[in-house]
């Protein structure tokens, strides 16, 4: 009888030690993406929480946003005060160009997570969007000091230094990304970085690259989309990659914005104000997408609404990309209107 009780006494031991092991590396994983607080609030998580934040994270890397979205409905299903899944949402909204919604969430959090990378990282893409170059440096940098296994900070900052036109550390991060090889979001921000440097045809070899290893990411069929619209090599193509990522994501600005000037390129203008309208409304406070509904609509001989869109665009911001050309627009535009009075 002895012998027996001592025999379950072992089992019980046995089965206990593997448990905790199983926890102490789950939480060494957590630990490894978030804060300490993440990797103790494990020990009373459910395994499917588990489950859902790494699919959420797996689908962040390869900047699949749409799916990030649904893994985070999924968490607050189970847990409406998840911090994490707002963060991730922050980022998420961040990352299809909704930046109000994610400076709301990013004010919700600041008080209870002060020391998130993913707080950080989200702080960086929206001042991005303001063109505050090295503030939003700053955040992204901070993001990765905290959690150094961060691809997208990196992609953001390389993004950064491009717009800032010091293509030297731009290299240095795309250097850094290409540490590993296999990770789809690599090859996003190195595409990215060669994109921003007008090398079209090594940007649109990444952007493939990415398809490979990720098959279903939206981003990657934008890019290559809006590679081959600006450099009007194969606009054929370029339809099908768009057409392809907003079947993938169809309420993101950035990826109805690219249809849009696909088919503007292809001299749709129709079907290009259509897509671009529907980008405005998802994205309101991108200068671009208001400089790329303002051409669309000159081209299509409505001079007043192209006249608003350019204003409109230099309203949000006079630092983006297309600044001159919506200076030049409304000069243009002005004359036209004077002539026809």
């Amino acid at each position: 009888m002895k012998n027996k009780k001592s025999s379950r006494l072992k089992q019980c031991s046995y089965l206990l030690i593997k448990k905790l092991l199983f926890v102490s590396i789950i939480c060494l994983l957590i630990l490894q993406k978030n804060t300490p607080s993440s990797a103790i609030s494990i020990l009373r998580v459910e395994p499917s929480v588990i489950e859902l934040q790494n699919q959420a994270f797996f689908n962040l890397r390869r900047g699949d946003f749409l799916e990030v979205f649904k893994k985070c409905e999924e968490l607050l299903t189970i847990n409406k005060k998840s911090i994490l899944a707002y963060e991730l949402l922050g980022v998420s909204y961040a990352g299809i160009g909704r930046y109000d919604k994610a400076q709301e969430l990013m004010e919700s959090l600041k008080d209870v997570a002060k020391n998130s990378s993913l707080l950080h990282l989200c702080k960086g893409m929206i001042l991005h969007s303001q063109q505050k170059f090295d503030e939003a440096i700053a955040e992204c940098q901070e993001s990765i000091n905290i959690n150094q296994d961060n691809p997208l900070a990196l992609s953001v900052i390389g993004r950064l230094y491009i717009d800032k036109k010091e293509f030297d550390k731009a290299e240095e991060y795309k250097k850094t990304a290409e540490m590993d090889p296999k990770d789809a979001s690599v090859h996003l921000s190195i595409g990215n970085i060669y994109s921003r440097q007008g090398k079209n045809d090594e940007a649109i070899a990444e952007y493939k690259q990415v398809l490979t290893l990720a098959p279903d990411s939206p981003v990657g069929y934008n890019e290559l989309a809006y590679n081959y619209a600006e450099s009007e090599t194969n606009l054929d193509k370029g339809l099908e990659y768009a057409l392809k990522a907003a079947q993938l994501a169809p309420k993101d600005a950035s990826i109805l914005d690219t249809l849009g000037w696909v088919y503007f390129k292809k001299n749709n203008f129709i079907k290009a104000i259509e897509n671009l309208k529907s980008a405005v409304e998802l994205g309101p406070n991108s200068p671009t997408i208001r400089y790329h509904l303002g051409m669309a609509y000159y081209k299509n001989n409505d001079l007043n609404n192209a006249l608003n869109e350019f204003k409109n665009s230099l309203a949000i911001t006079e630092r983006f990309n297309e600044v001159l050309q919506s200076q030049e627009m409304i000069k243009l535009i002005a004359s036209q209107l004077n002539q026809t009075q």
